[in-house]
């Protein structure tokens, strides 16, 4: 347990110092190869992020943006582990692209937990755009339900039943005149 607690202590010192502590690096960035702590830019990548970026801002849709990038050939990354087994290479899911829209790695950023420190890579995306990019993201987020709409029942199929063009079907409710 002691153990366990002292090297989560060293990581989140060492986030707070701005280190990437491993992982598979995000798209845009290689490992360090050099014994250090700090990404390198992959330029071509690193152009593929900044393009990402730049037409979720003309689209302003990630559904619209996955089907445009899959038209295009645009994949995730590819990683090859030490082993030899490859990873990514794929066309890009919704939830990657949210997740790769939402990383402030990209603006040279280190994120532990709810707190963001100054990282020690560069980063890649202009903070312009990636704040235009956050702005639309929440401007199109979907609304938590309102204490009103907890009698709802949950439909327990969400997520699982999908249409001819392979898009989620998601359940819809009417109430009548008596408001049931």
């Amino acid at each position: 347990e002691v153990t366990g607690e002292r090297i989560r202590d060293k990581i989140a010192a060492s986030k707070a110092k701005g280190m990437w502590m491993g992982g598979i690096p995000p798209l845009g960035y290689d490992p360090p190869t050099d014994g250090s702590r700090t990404l390198k830019v992959n330029e071509d990548e690193a152009e593929r992020v900044r393009n990402i970026f730049t037409r979720y801002v003309a689209i302003g849709s990630v559904h619209s943006l996955q089907r445009d990038l899959d038209a295009c050939g645009i994949l995730s990354k590819l990683h090859v582990t030490a082993k030899g087994r490859k990873l990514g290479g794929l066309p890009f899911s919704r939830g990657a692209l949210f997740h790769l829209l939402r990383n402030r790695i990209y603006l040279g950023q280190i994120v532990h937990k709810d707190q963001v420190f100054k990282g020690e890579h560069v980063g890649i995306v202009d903070p312009d755009l990636f704040a235009r990019v956050q702005r639309a993201l929440d401007g199109n987020a979907r609304r938590h339900q309102t204490a009103a709409d907890t009698r709802v029942t949950k439909a327990p199929l969400t997520g699982k039943l999908f249409d001819a063009n392979g898009e989620p079907m998601s359940p819809t409710f009417s109430r009548g005149r008596s408001g049931r």
